[in-house]
């Protein structure tokens, strides 16, 4: 989330000639790395069990706002512009990596259960 906020804060990133726009990627690079991180970080921790047991849910949503935030904040930065295809490619990087972590685990990842107490 850090490095996103950085390079939205930059007033003119470097343009790259390309036969595909350069900026559309970034975009779903760098929210498909936030969503799949931000889906281990939710299934992996043992604090909250609806995060965990919602994690792809949760993970979708936080890149969604947060792409929505980053639009956001973009209008207010001198020479960047706020694009709604930024947000749809956005939400589009967040459901390709999801798509692949269910075809990579299978269908759904295993059910969380209780620890079972020492007797």
């Amino acid at each position: 989330m850090a490095l996103i906020f950085v390079l939205s804060s930059t007033p003119k990133l470097p343009q790259v000639q390309a036969f595909f726009d350069v900026n559309t990627l970034a975009h779903i690079v760098f929210f498909a790395i936030l969503c799949g991180l931000g889906e281990r970080a939710f299934f992996f921790q043992d604090w909250n069990m609806w995060l965990r047991s919602n994690s792809f849910k949760a993970a979708f949503v936080l890149t969604c706002v947060y792409g929505i935030m980053d639009e956001i904040h973009q209008r207010y930065v001198p020479g960047r512009l706020s694009d709604i295809n930024d947000v749809i490619a956005d939400s589009f990087g967040a459901l390709l990596v999801l798509v692949w972590l269910r075809l990579r685990f299978g269908g759904f990842r295993r059910t969380y259960k209780e620890p079972q107490e020492a007797r």
